[in-house]
């Protein structure tokens, strides 16, 4: 009988002792979904408008649409302890959802969250000093139980503590690098030779050199989704580094396309809707190879250097004609089929695309002075 009571009380004591072990294998494989309203996401760290601070893994690509005060779902990997996904304005709430205000302690970027002053301990009423307050993301230890056994050793291994934070690896959200060759740089705009237009930052400096077909780097602040940097023919390739054609679709300025003006005061919206046909006229130099065709690259295509074959009027004339929405203000290009061939003004530079905005009977005509292969 003595020797079964202390079967049982061990038994007992390993269950408390695994316990705690078998859940933390349960769940430390699952992460951790945390939801809340977005303050900011700088120096590698995501807060809440709680005020809860979480650290960002690297590499964390923001999603379109995550901006200040939006509502957002954050994925936690529990075993190292930072955001891997952020979820923008998720519809429903997952069964696994916590709130912001009750993420578990061991996550929180302490420094990120201002702490209070030292304060005077108040008394209890029988005069004891008070128990420092919990923080609103913490809750109270639970109360000894008289009945049960005394606490057993920790297991080999096993931590009384939560894990502290792990320091941000950088001082802010990693810049994205893309390699790509450049099609053209106008209004604000930069134009990969994949078609895909990106915003230029304010004050960027365009090195001396970029000209249409030369080979990039762009380094493109994932917070503004601008180009802050431009390096041209770079040697060295740069970790997490892609190619153009891989450019992340928040990253792409789709609105670059040629849209309507916006109507004139009285004028009515079907007018605005109807379908024009646009002529456009170009001479081409002395040297353009008879052999070749002439293509009309326009903004509605981002400039795919063959969207448009022009007719031959003559030895150094082409024309084509285009259906374009009332109201439009067409941008355009000439080239000779490919990038490589992209006209250019009398220096080798790069040519602003052409203007013509859609109203009846509109026609252009334009002059290529020089080609991109041809002197």
């Amino acid at each position: 009988m003595r020797f079964a009571t202390r079967l049982g009380v061990a038994a007992l004591s390993l269950g408390f002792a695994l316990g705690p072990a078998l859940a933390d294998q349960s769940t430390g494989s699952r992460p951790l979904f945390v939801r809340g309203r977005l303050l900011s996401i700088v120096r590698g760290t995501l807060t809440f408008s709680t005020g809860e601070s979480l650290l960002v893994a690297s590499g964390l690509v923001i999603p379109a649409g995550v901006n200040r005060g939006a509502e957002v779902r954050a994925t936690v990997d529990r075993v190292i302890g930072k955001v891997t996904a952020v979820e923008p304005e998720p519809h429903g709430p997952l069964p696994s959802d916590i709130e912001a205000a009750a993420i578990p302690s061991q996550y929180i970027v302490t420094s990120a969250v201002a702490a209070p002053g030292p304060q005077a301990p108040q008394s209890s009423p029988s005069g004891a000093a008070a128990l420092p307050a919990l923080r609103p993301s913490e809750t109270p230890p639970p109360e000894p139980s008289p009945s049960l056994p005394p606490a057993p050793l920790p297991l080999p291994g096993a931590s009384s503590s939560p894990r502290p934070p792990v320091p941000p690896e950088n001082d802010a959200i990693p810049p994205l690098y893309v390699r790509g060759q450049v099609l053209a740089i106008s209004g604000g705009f930069f134009i990969f030779t994949t078609g895909d237009s990106l915003r230029v930052g304010s004050g960027l400096v365009i090195p001396a050199g970029v000209t249409t077909g030369s080979y990039v780097r762009v380094t493109i602040d994932q917070l503004a989704r601008t180009i802050d940097a431009i390096e041209l023919e770079p040697h060295a390739v740069v970790t997490g580094e892609i190619d153009a054609a891989n450019i992340p679709r928040q990253y792409v300025v789709v609105s670059a396309k040629s849209a309507p003006l916006p109507a004139a005061t009285g004028q009515s919206a079907s007018s605005g809707n109807s379908l024009l046909t646009l002529t456009i006229v170009v001479h081409v130099p002395g040297n353009t190879p008879t052999s070749d065709d002439v293509y009309l690259a326009t903004e509605r295509s981002n400039y795919s250097p063959a969207e448009v074959r022009m007719d031959r009027i003559d030895g150094s004339t082409f024309s084509t004609s285009i259906s374009v929405v009332s109201g439009t203000l067409l941008k355009y290009q000439f080239t000779r089929g490919t990038y490589a061939t992209v006209e250019r003004d009398r220096t080798g530079g790069i040519v602003e695309p052409h203007t013509l905005l859609a109203a009846p009977s509109a026609k252009s005509s334009d002059t290529v002075v020089r080609w991109a292969d041809l002197s």
